[in-house]
């Protein structure tokens, strides 16, 4: 599934939502048309209270009942080698996604850790800001591209790890690093059907990715948003691809 679903042909936009830890979401959220289900571990302590969570052992017997087509993705904020490996090895997902603080482990240090979780694909997180941060986005998209599969680009807010925060930074930055980066880049940060035909026209990623905004109140997601967010995806396809023909 991870080869297929980091096929470098850009006429599909791959859509990643995350926080489908009950199976209902899941199935309905791969069923709207979702390529990436993005999934939080409960072994993972910086994730505890924050956002629906699954065991590894639960996640495991999820992933095996999901579409072929669907790949799964498991994300960890806690910079703990030992941690991933164990807990991905449990679940065996498709992607892992790292959202701790930028360097807690280097480029060096995770693309050993990558090498070890193979066939896993890397996910690697970068935070973006406003333009008193781009020079150190666009050296960390520059670093981190040597050792990951695919680059987040995402919002960052007043702690620790990256995300999560429902809110948009500067597209132009993301933009840029699209344009110059070596690998592939799904975009985050506070996307919603609204806006999300605007960013996609400024940054051109391969993937968009949605949390905060497809959620309901109870963090349970919000199928009525899921559907129109990949609606909107699926629309701006459709008309790119007639232009390119």
């Amino acid at each position: 599934m991870s080869q297929r679903a980091l096929d470098r042909d850009n006429s599909t936009t791959r859509i990643q939502i995350f926080g489908v830890e009950h199976p209902e979401d899941a199935f309905a959220v791969a069923a709207a048309g979702a390529n990436h289900l993005g999934f939080c571990p409960a072994e993972d302590p910086a994730l505890a209270g924050f956002q629906p969570c699954i065991a590894a052992s639960d996640a495991r017997a999820l992933f095996s009942e999901l579409p072929d087509q669907t790949a799964t993705v498991l994300l960890f904020a806690t910079a703990h080698e030992d941690l991933v490996l164990r807990t991905t090895e449990v679940t065996g997902p498709d992607f892992v996604q790292v959202c701790w603080a930028v360097d807690s482990l280097g480029p060096e240090r995770e693309a050993r850790l990558r090498e070890r979780l193979k066939p896993v694909r890397w996910i690697k997180e970068i935070p973006v800001g406003g333009p008193e941060a781009r020079e150190a986005a666009l050296e960390a998209a520059e670093r981190y591209a040597t050792c990951a599969d695919l680059l987040i680009l995402d919002t960052h807010a007043d702690r620790e790890w990256i995300g999560a925060t429902g809110l948009v930074h500067d597209w132009r930055i993301s933009a840029e690093i699209v344009r110059s980066t070596s690998i592939p880049c799904i975009l985050a940060g506070g996307l919603d059907a609204g806006n999300l035909r605007r960013a996609l026209e400024a940054v051109q990623p391969w993937g968009v990715d949605s949390y905060s905004r497809t959620n309901l109140p109870d963090l349970r997601k919000d199928l009525d948003k899921v559907r129109a967010y990949v609606e909107v995806a699926r629309r701006f396809d459709a008309e790119r691809n007639s232009r390119t023909r």
